[in-house]
């Protein structure tokens, strides 16, 4: 397939070939092992080493993944290059980009023999419905066709700058889901039709319209769905979604519009187990009444919630990003979520407000079962913690407390440590505190917990932030690239904040507890 191979990748690939070749010898299921981990031009390069490889690739191939990357050399298309020429001759290049983009993807998909299964097809590129958009329905079923189990498609891709698509008039979402994804038939006669065995669906960038939701009758094997930047539109709603899914267990949707309520219950749905709605900001009411939901995360504006029948419903994560009203924030909406959830035991609250502490509500529920509490303080400003010493009181189970600041460098006023009155905290064994800068408000916090948890058994103290990406996923700063702010402010805490918090610390600690400073 020379339009996907360079000549200088042929090279490399030829470089690691002796007389001997004893590659080539291994057994068929470790070549084909091998190519399964290369991009597609890498295993397309393949071919041309000799007879014994020309068509192990195909073999190999159970992921499809048509990406730039993968189907283009990106010497020819390189960003910075394109942004130093004038509109027209970017115009010009993002239209060639584009018909190499689908010459080479057609030309890959046409060498695959009909037999062959896919598992996974990924389409990473801006396509538009009046842009190609019909190349996108032969490629979705080409992969249903071919008995694809997870299907993603991301039309807003950052890593595919399209000049036409982002400035040109009139440019059209792609509608999802096409006439591609309806049964189709094995023989001339359609007398063996098959349904898609779709599992695992991703969409970015797409639009949803009533007649369109349709065709998810035929997707009654979706077990997971993730739906980005999605409109809804022409008066299609969620509740037209679900029915056509009934093995549906996790749904997630982020920044998608013109969704105004989430009304899940029974019969639409029985077996959802996971529930995500975040920055959603039309979203102004979700009701959960009758189902086997597991966990629930909600980011966006305070809507009304309404839960009934929910049992299993032990985890929450919650972040207000906007209130409706002055004083609205995380900690002071939680009544209105959690009045109906007295069996919750895991709740993560995101707090982002820009002020000096959380606004408490006048009576903070008491969290009869919680025993895992996890704070986000993503705040700009200094910021008094010791509001979370109220939601400690109103949670007698508590056993795990996990704290992760992301806060700027400041200059912090001399004060005296706040010291509240002792209140037993008879079940906390474990705290951890991420993002840590050594600020008297961290050690305010540390303090009164080393001074009212009975059992405690260790607090780690990291300055490493921990950023949550959803569903029980984190992510580690120390797993990120350095910038500059980061480096000066990992030079401050091991020059200043480590030893101050030590030095605070260390007089307060029982001597059963462990205490971690890294």
């Amino acid at each position: 397939m020379p339009v996907l191979v360079h000549n200088m990748e042929w090279k490399i690939i030829k470089m690691g070939m002796t007389e001997e070749d004893r590659i080539s010898q291994l057994p068929d299921h470790i070549l084909t092992s091998m190519l399964s981990s290369l991009s597609i031009r890498q295993a397309v390069g393949t071919s041309v080493l000799s007879s014994r490889w020309r068509d192990l690739w195909i073999r190999s191939i159970s992921t499809i993944d048509f990406h730039p990357d993968n189907l283009l050399d990106a010497r020819e298309y390189d960003e910075e290059l394109v942004n130093r020429v004038g509109k027209v001759q970017m115009l010009i290049i993002s239209c060639k980009r584009l018909l190499n983009f689908i010459l080479s993807g057609n030309q890959f998909l046409r060498q695959l023999p009909v037999d062959h299964k896919i598992s996974k097809f990924r389409m990473n590129y801006p396509f538009r419905r009046n842009r190609y958009g019909l190349i996108l329905d032969q490629w979705i079923h080409f992969a249903i066709s071919r008995g694809v189990e997870e299907l993603d498609v991301d039309l807003l891709s950052e890593g595919c700058f399209d000049y036409a698509g982002e400035h040109g008039d009139h440019v059209e979402a792609y509608d999802f889901p096409c006439d591609g994804v309806v049964p189709y038939s094995t023989t001339s006669d359609a007398s063996n039709i098959v349904l898609p065995s779709l599992k695992r669906l991703r969409l970015n960038g797409c639009i949803f319209s009533q007649n369109n939701l349709s065709n998810f009758f035929y997707f009654t094997s979706l077990e997971a769905i993730d739906l980005q930047h999605i409109d809804f539109q022409s008066g299609a709603t969620v509740e037209t979604l679900l029915p056509h899914c009934p093995n549906l267990k996790w749904l997630s949707f982020y920044q998608c519009t013109h969704i105004f309520h989430i009304h899940i219950r029974r019969p639409l749905t029985t077996r959802l187990k996971y529930l995500s709605v975040k920055s959603c900001f039309d979203v102004n009411e979700i009701e959960i009444d009758g189902v086997e939901l597991a966990t629930f995360e909600y980011s966006g504006n305070l809507p009304t919630f309404s839960f009934k029948e929910v049992p299993l419903l032990l985890n929450v994560y919650f972040c207000i990003l906007f209130g409706t009203s002055v004083g609205d924030g995380t900690v002071l909406s939680l009544p209105k979520l959690l009045e109906t959830l007295p069996q919750l035991e895991k709740l993560l609250l995101r707090c982002c407000c820009d002020i000096e502490a959380e606004e408490l509500p006048e009576r903070l529920p008491t969290f009869q079962n919680l025993k895992h509490l996890a704070v986000i303080e993503i705040k700009v400003l200094s910021r008094n913690l010791m509001w979370i010493a109220q939601v400690l009181k109103a949670s007698p189970l508590l056993q795990n407390l996990e704290l992760h600041l992301d806060s700027y460098d400041y200059q912090e006023e001399p004060k005296e440590i706040e010291r509240p009155p002792r209140v037993p905290l008879d079940h906390l064994k474990e705290v951890v505190i991420s993002g840590a800068h050594g600020y008297l408000s961290e050690i305010e916090l540390a303090i009164y917990v080393l001074n009212n948890a009975v059992i405690l058994e260790r607090m780690t103290i990291d300055p490493y932030w921990r950023h949550y990406l959803g569903d029980g996923k984190w992510q580690y700063e120390d797993h990120q690239p350095e910038d500059l702010w980061t480096r000066a402010r990992r030079d401050k805490w091991a020059k200043i904040g480590r030893q101050r918090v030590l030095d605070y610390l260390q007089q307060e600690v029982p001597p059963d507890v462990e205490l971690i400073v890294l």
